[in-house]
């Protein structure tokens, strides 16, 4: 289980990165 969570943390903080760079790009 603690793999499982591990890749789901990673995925997240992943998918938060993104989000963020594309939110900053959208309010250029």
């Amino acid at each position: 289980s603690y793999e499982i969570t591990a890749i789901k943390e990673d995925l997240y903080n992943a998918f938060i990165k993104e989000y963020k760079e594309g939110y900053e790009q959208k309010d250029k």
